[in-house]
């Protein structure tokens, strides 16, 4: 009796309360077999077959792989959002048991097939078998196929690092304009799922839809457009900023001492380290022409700014020593020729002495009257000394400061000539005319050059600063 009972129990129990999940696959199994089966994926999902399949769009950022400035080419992760209203596939979800959506083989269903005609690689992109489909009961399917995009870009490189460079995906359907419609939900894309580059970011994009006629049929296609920013924040720190400096320490060249002897070399090895940021800089543009970058060409004139710096350093120091040599080779000659000086005018007074003494033994002697003293009456002759230290007493007819040549002209009764006596020597007292002037020259030229060439020091510094601040502020007003 209690066996009976207790089946009894257990049939009423599973007649109440059947299983759920044998129902569900059964019901899921009978949907495919009623709505996929019957329907081969090459038929547009529509019962008037005359009427194009409109198809919404959405088209999603993820993130920027890689820009190529050199080969000028950008490879980005993004996927698509298509979506559009299956009508031979919709259903009542309480015939099924509740099942309202499903997720079929993208094989078995039609797809709006389109490629990217502008792709580096391959067109059809869209031919994975893991991206998300679904069809709801009331005939809405959506599909999310994801790419990684490798599409040319011509980059405007004229305001690099400061560039904002513009790119489009171009995408094709690859059904006529009759048979297919795009639609955009949004005229921009969407960067809610971005993941920001280190380097880029997208600032702004925009999408259209066009139809072009070709071979006498319409072509339906739509365009993504999309700029990009660089952040230029690491190269201007690590290039743009510490060139302006090394570029700027070039005028000081002009400020250190004239005999230390670093001033070329100090000239040349900014020219040099100004040369490698320019080769980095040129390694990281496109190579071509048609848009030369503005921190090319500023760069450039740094490194023209410094070989001029070079030149007029070079050309000064070989000047400087040019006229020290000559200053040098001037005193020199100045101390020869007062030696030489000195010993003429000893001769000199050596051969009037010995004149002197000829023309006393040449000249009759008078008899003095009687009572007289052959002394007294003798008239003694003036002696006139000759000497290196002091000027003699001269009469009216001969300059101050010259004293009478006395040579052999004496005995003939012809003029002597005055010989004009300089100041005084500190190695040697016997001076002429020729000397001072000498002297005197030499320290004109000594005392003119110093001063100048410390103003040309000067000059040629404020002269370089000024040049590279205009070449700079040019450049920055250009570039904002």
């Amino acid at each position: 009796m209690s066996r009976a009972v207790r089946a009894i129990f257990y049939l009423l129990l599973n007649l109440s309360f059947p299983h759920e999940s044998e129902t569900t696959v059964n019901d899921t199994i009978r949907l495919y077999r009623d709505l996929i089966e019957p329907y081969s994926n090459r038929i547009r999902p529509l019962k008037n077959q005359s009427k194009p399949v409109i198809v919404h769009l959405q088209f999603c950022f993820r993130n920027i792989l890689n820009v190529d400035e050199v080969t000028q080419q950008v490879h980005l992760n993004a996927w698509v959002n298509f979506s559009w209203v299956d009508e031979l596939r919709t259903w009542d979800p309480t015939d099924y048991d509740g099942v309202s959506v499903i997720h079929p083989n993208i094989d078995d269903v039609w797809l709006p097939r389109v490629q990217v005609p502008n792709s580096l690689g391959r067109r059809d992109l869209f031919q994975e078998h893991f991206a998300m489909f679904a069809i709801f009961s009331n005939g809405e399917s959506r599909w999310f196929p994801g790419a990684v995009f490798s599409i040319p870009c011509g980059f405007d490189m004229k305001f690099f690092p400061f560039d904002l460079q513009t790119c489009q995906i171009l995408f094709m359907a690859n059904e006529y304009a009759t048979e297919i419609y795009f639609v955009m939900d949004q005229t921009k894309a969407l960067v809610e799922d971005y993941q920001a580059s280190g380097e880029w970011d997208v600032v702004s994009s925009d999408m259209w839809v066009e139809v072009s006629e070709k071979t006498g049929e319409k072509i339906l296609t739509f365009t993504v457009k999309f700029d990009l920013k660089r952040r230029s924040s690491f190269f201007v720190l690590n290039v743009l900023v510490p060139t302006m400096f090394i570029s700027a320490l070039s005028s000081t060249v002009f400020i250190l001492p004239e005999d230390s002897g670093e001033r070329a070399s100090f000239a040349v090895t900014i020219l040099m380290s100004l040369s490698v940021f320019l080769s980095i800089v040129s390694g990281e543009l496109p190579q071509n022409s048609n848009d030369f970058p503005l921190i090319f060409t500023y760069l450039f004139s740094l490194l023209t700014h410094s070989g001029v710096t070079v030149l007029a350093t070079v050309i000064q120091l070989r000047y400087i020593q040019t006229k020290k040599a000559a200053t040098d080779s001037c005193s020199n000659s100045d101390a020869v020729t007062k030696s030489v000086k000195c010993s003429m005018c000893d001769d000199q007074s050596k051969l009037a002495s010995k004149e002197r003494q000829h023309e006393e033994l040449s000249s009759p002697q008078e008899q003095p009257p009687a009572g007289q003293s052959l002394h007294k009456n003798q008239s003694s002759p003036e002696k006139v000394s000759f000497s290196c230290d002091r000027n003699f007493a001269t009469p009216d007819n001969i300059r101050p400061g010259t004293i009478p040549f006395i040579s052999t002209d004496v005995a003939l009764n012809k003029p002597t000539v005055p010989v004009v006596v300089g100041p005084k020597s500190p190695k040697c007292s016997h001076n002429t005319g020729n000397d001072d002037v000498n002297s005197e020259s030499c320290r004109g030229v000594r005392s003119f050059l110093m001063p100048r060439l410390a103003d040309i020091n000067t000059v040629l510094f404020l002269s370089a600063n000024v040049l590279w601040a205009v070449l700079t502020v040019y450049f920055l007003g250009q570039l904002f």
